[in-house]
């Protein structure tokens, strides 16, 4: 499997990505992502299906 965003995302820290058994836990910069996350779940219905 090849990742292109999961080393981007944890090199900011918003996530921890263990490559070897391939886990994903929230990083230390989680929270900075979180409103964003959160307006996108809350709009879901108007963006893109293929946005989630």
């Amino acid at each position: 499997m090849h990742h292109v965003h999961l080393p981007k995302l944890a090199d900011h820290g918003f996530i921890e990505w263990d490559r070897e058994s391939d886990e994903i836990r929230r990083g230390p910069n989680f929270d900075r992502a979180r409103p964003l996350l959160e307006l996108l779940v809350a709009h879901e219905d108007e963006l893109p299906a293929e946005w989630f």
